[in-house]
């Protein structure tokens, strides 16, 4: 998934590096850091669905571009999207290249509000976009330490459909979190699996150290279960204390990430 965002980030960032410091560059500054809260979901009938997120939002090393990684608590995997906003300053359009499971696309928005935002910590923004049949539009709100991203749909633009609503509080970018296995010197292959990544084997792979295995991942808040694939055989965390059934006769060990 990294690979395929990193040409768009590229592509679209061209044309905006000799943009002067201005209204969109006080988005990204109020924007940036590390965010965590609710994503509610609401599909057409009205039901809503809700998952725990944590956003990474960081500017790009030329400052042109804004990404955004997201990472979604799912009940069986941490599900992840990509975005790199980048303000067209000829058109007066934001640019945002998506990416997530299911492909890359590139979206443009017409901005309302951007030219009265003056301080990172407090603004409004509205960005519609006029798709082949549907109208889709965002409302961002900054308020102090809070981030709210409003999403509506309509076929009219008269009647619009609330389609999520992210809210998130900014927090301490926490370190990523550490798995080790200690020992297994002739293993070939191990992964850790779990309920952050579907319990595939190999999804995550860990590094061979001197001590035995490890690999750090930057997972957002939550209690996550665990266990270690070495050469397909499934085993609990030894140093682990917190423990719990598995429903096969063993055990499944917990990570905390506050």
């Amino acid at each position: 998934m990294r690979n395929v965002i990193l040409p768009v980030i590229l592509l679209l960032s061209v044309s905006t590096l000799n943009a002067q410091p201005t209204h969109h560059h006080v988005v990204y500054e109020g924007m940036s850091g590390y965010w965590t809260g609710l994503f509610e979901m609401r599909d057409s009938t009205g039901a809503e669905r809700f998952a725990r997120v944590a956003c990474d939002i960081r500017r790009s090393l030329d400052g042109a571009s804004l990404i955004m990684h997201t990472y979604r608590h799912g009940d069986e995997r941490i599900s992840e999207q990509f975005e790199a906003w980048v303000f067209d300053t000829d058109r007066l359009l934001f640019r945002i290249a998506e990416t997530d499971a299911r492909g890359a696309q590139i979206r443009s928005y017409t901005v309302q509000g951007l030219q009265k935002v003056r301080r990172p910590g407090q603004w409004v923004i509205r960005l519609t976009e006029r798709g082949d049949t549907m109208f889709h539009r965002r409302t961002c709100i900054r308020q102090n330490d809070s981030l709210i991203v409003l999403r509506e749909t309509t076929g009219d633009m008269v009647e619009w459909r609330v389609a999520s609503i992210l809210r998130l509080g900014r927090r301490t970018r926490p370190a990523a979190t550490g798995f080790t296995l200690p020992g297994y010197e002739q293993a070939r292959r191990v992964s850790v699996v779990g309920s952050f990544n579907g319990w595939e084997p190999g999804v995550t792979p860990m590094r061979r150290t001197r001590a035995g295995w490890s690999v750090a991942l930057p997972l957002p808040p939550g209690e996550y279960q665990y266990k270690y694939d070495v050469d397909g055989l499934l085993l609990r965390d030894p140093l682990s204390t917190s423990l719990i059934s598995d429903g096969q006769g063993g055990h499944n060990a917990i990570k905390l990430v506050p």
